[in-house]
């Protein structure tokens, strides 16, 4: 026996069946008999952050777009809560679609499908304030199909593809039964590399949903990368991220049946704008004003020396002997990688320091 349909669903159907949306759209029955569309959408659980739509065929291509509840009440517009990629003509199953506006509580969602009238292959109805990209329609309405949508699991992140400066990344959205952090791996984690792969970590959040969290990175981003914004626990309740420090002990991951809650983004780093120096003639870099680095602003070359240079055969005395530059010498450069090294072991917390370089050695290096 068909279990009976709660009145908000029966409200949804009455909404979409009795033309609410299609005369918001200024659908025409005429319309309705160009290349039937067909979409199925079923039932389910979610995390909040997508939906899963079991089948659609569409005659000339499209894409599929999610409604919430509020499509019943004519806002066509304002219901739109995620759209998927673009699909050719034909036939398509399982297509998953992430929610720009994720799902905080049940609901009745929409899945509508939608043609692409001018053909860019990007969906662009809710931009064109319905005018472009309409859905495919039969018997004087757009096609649809309905499902309720459960939220469970104690969290969801959703981080979307983006451009930084390289300093920070932002997440658009995280839900956290209760409260914790967000996480910043770089793509080494799909190598797993759990704890190294942390590149940074928001303060503490409450419990509850947050949006627009801007995250500093430690260290600066220099290039394209694949990030993965992962929401962590804080198992200690002191509100200090402990998860590197604890080596995993502390402060893990929010997880399902299927392993830590994540999501992933392309991230590009954004050029700074300046451009390269330009060489002259003599091989000296030239600013943009079109003088040599090496030159005053009289326009005079100076000689290259240093404030603390002589130009005479004796060396300055803050000058190194041999060519590591001023002020470091090779034993100078070995004690400080042994340095980074221990700095490293302790920072792990591992049981024992790297050995220390042997004298001989050092002696080897400081005669090269």
């Amino acid at each position: 026996m068909q279990e009976p349909e709660s009145p908000r669903r029966r409200r949804v159907l009455a909404g979409i069946s009795a033309g609410v949306v299609a005369t918001s759209l200024g659908m025409t029955t005429a319309a309705a008999q160009e290349g039937t569309a067909t979409v199925e959408f079923s039932d389910q659980s979610t995390d909040g952050t997508t939906v899963v739509v079991d089948s659609t065929s569409l005659p000339e291509g499209g894409f599929i777009t999610i409604h919430d509840s509020s499509l019943a009440d004519g806002d066509a517009i304002g219901s739109v809560r995620g759209t998927s990629e673009y699909l050719e003509s034909g036939d398509h199953e399982g297509i998953e679609v992430e929610l720009d506006d994720p799902l905080v509580e049940d609901d009745t969602l929409i899945a509508m499908p939608h043609r692409d009238t001018n053909d860019n292959q990007t969906y662009d109805f809710v931009d064109a304030e319905g005018e472009e990209d309409g859905p495919y329609t039969a018997d004087g309405g757009p096609v649809t199909d309905d499902a309720a949508v459960q939220v469970e699991g104690d969290a969801a992140v959703l981080m979307s593809d983006q451009e930084t400066a390289g300093q920070s990344v932002t997440v658009d959205f995280v839900r956290m039964a209760d409260g914790g952090f967000v996480t910043i791996h770089d793509s080494s984690l799909l190598d797993g590399e759990t704890i190294p792969s942390v590149v940074g970590v928001s303060d503490y959040l409450e419990a509850g949903t947050n949006e627009d969290i801007e995250i500093q990175l430690d260290e600066e981003l220099t290039e394209d990368d694949t990030l993965i914004a992962m929401p962590h626990r804080d198992s200690n309740d002191n509100e200090t991220y402990d998860f590197v420090e604890t080596e995993g002990q502390e402060d893990g991951p929010y997880t399902t049946e299927e392993g830590a809650v994540t999501n992933s983004a392309s991230v590009t780093v954004a050029d700074d704008g300046m451009d390269d120096g330009e060489m002259d003639d003599s091989g000296n870099e030239t600013t943009d004003d079109g003088t040599a680095d090496n030159e005053t602003d009289d326009g005079t070359m100076d000689d290259g020396t240093m404030d603390n240079e002589t130009t005479d055969d004796n060396e300055s005395d803050d000058e190194s002997a041999d060519d590591g530059g001023p002020g470091f010498g090779p034993i100078a450069g070995v004690a400080g990688l042994g340095g980074l090294a221990t700095y490293a072991y302790r920072r792990l917390n591992l049981d024992s320091e790297p050995p220390a370089p042997a004298d001989d050695d050092l002696d080897e290096k400081a005669e090269k």
